[in-house]
């Protein structure tokens, strides 16, 4: 769900007339912004619940201290948000990779929409897996906190294919997902049609974990 949006530049070049030097994008979250990138969850542009890449930039303004910026991209449409210094968060827009960098809009910052001050109360525990469990190694969910699988999805009826899909890590009874392994931790998954039915001998039934994610803000 890569964009298709031609870029100038990979990230703004410089921010509200500054110059900005990006470091090099990574999976690792620096640890002064875990708190606020694993708030951020899902892709706010397309709603994937992929890993998510970040770079930290330097604002370099004259007589002042250097400003950080630290970006968050979806790895699914390459969608961007900035946190500023004063942890504001902003979505990129085409014009911001152009040469003249990003500018910050006219009249006050918007009302703060992610990055709240306290974490939410714990979501309820999950409930017990009533299933076998899919052979694929969990990971928490950037949501809810729940264990989840990833998968790739194969060509079908319902699209092309090729995405990562998080899932439940137990089959479901109720699940629409049929799930092959070919190997150990790798797994692929086929959206069930109206009334299919997976085979229990080769594939697994699962569950999206859209549909369970305890998560609602």
């Amino acid at each position: 769900m890569a964009t298709t949006e031609a870029r100038v530049h990979d990230l703004p070049p410089r921010w509200d007339g500054f110059p900005v030097v990006w470091g090099e994008w990574t999976d690792e979250i620096p640890s002064t912004y875990r708190l606020h990138a694993e708030d951020l969850g899902a892709c706010g542009r397309c709603g994937s619940l992929a890993p998510m890449e970040h770079s930290r930039g330097t604002v370099d303004v004259p007589d002042r201290r250097p400003l950080a910026l630290f970006v968050t991209r979806c790895t699914d449409c390459r969608h961007d948000v900035v946190l500023d210094a004063d942890d504001v968060a902003w979505d990129l827009e085409p014009a911001d990779y152009t040469d003249g960098g990003s500018e910050r809009p006219a009249g006050p910052p918007p009302a703060p929409r992610r990055f709240p001050p306290r974490r939410p109360a714990p979501p309820p525990p999950a409930p017990r897996p009533t299933g076998r469990p899919l052979p694929a190694d969990s990971t928490p969910c950037g949501r809810c906190g729940a264990r989840i699988v990833w998968a790739i999805t194969v060509a079908g009826p319902n699209g092309r294919g090729g995405k990562s899909q998080p899932l439940d890590p137990h089959e479901h009874p109720d699940g629409n997902v049929a799930v092959s392994s070919p190997r150990r931790g790798r797994l692929l998954a086929r959206a069930l049609m109206a009334d299919e039915q997976h085979d229990p001998h080769t594939e697994f039934l699962a569950m999206p974990h859209a549909a369970t994610c305890r998560r609602t803000t």
